[in-house]
This record gives C-alpha cells, structure tokens and sequence, in this order.
C-alpha cells in the first residue's frame, strides 16, 4: 500500500525473510511489520509471515494490523 491506498503497492525484489535478514546484518534489531491485508480485511492475516521471522531472525518484532 503507498499513502494509503490499497490499490498501489511496493513489490519487493527480496522475500520478507530475506529483507529481515538484510535489516539484521545492518545493525537493525527491531521491526514495525504492519499487515495492511489484516487491517483491511478484520483479521490477522500475515500471521505465518510473522512466525517465520520470529523464528529465524533476532529481530524484535512488533505487529500490528488487523
């Protein structure tokens, strides 16, 4: 989503686990992951997206959406 539309988008070339990664070899050591589907839909949607970097990075996450 760009400037709040649900109809423009930012693909990333790197899979968000890959991404996560990168961040970590930066230095970074926390992340804001907002799952903009679960805002838009009600629910917690990027839930497996959210395990998977928990699971595989250092990264504090907090996640929001929903």
């Amino acid at each position: 989503m760009i400037n709040g539309d649900f109809k423009r988008e930012k693909i990333y070339e790197l899979s968000p686990l890959d991404l996560a990664k990168k961040f970590v070899s930066l230095g970074i050591n926390k992340l804001h992951l907002v799952d903009h589907d679960a805002a838009k839909k009600g629910h917690v949607v990027n839930y497996p997206t959210l395990e998977t970097l928990a699971d595989h990075t250092s990264l504090k996450i907090n996640f929001t959406g929903g």
